[in-house]
């Protein structure tokens, strides 16, 4: 892979998260000035909580079973229970 190829990739996906961090954002100003305070707030408790078990599923537990050389008992059963 050339250092072009490299450099177009990481900023489409640069783009990629910015465009999406503005559509959040967007979307939470128009969330807050629809919904009243004790909503809002239900609801950014549940963005945070949606975010913490998100980060937890990218741990890489399923690339991991992939390189695994052999799987051992509940390895499986483990990545799908914290993925």
């Amino acid at each position: 892979m050339r250092a072009t190829q490299v450099a177009r990739g990481l900023g489409w996906t640069t783009a990629a998260a910015l465009v999406n961090v503005l559509a959040q954002v967007a979307f939470t100003a128009m969330l807050a000035r629809q919904l009243e305070p004790a909503a809002f707030g239900l609801f950014a408790m549940a963005g945070i909580a949606l975010r913490f078990t998100s980060f937890f599923a990218q741990w890489g537990t399923f690339e991991t079973l992939v390189q695994a050389p052999a799987l051992r008992p509940g390895m499986v059963a483990t990545a799908l229970a914290v993925g």
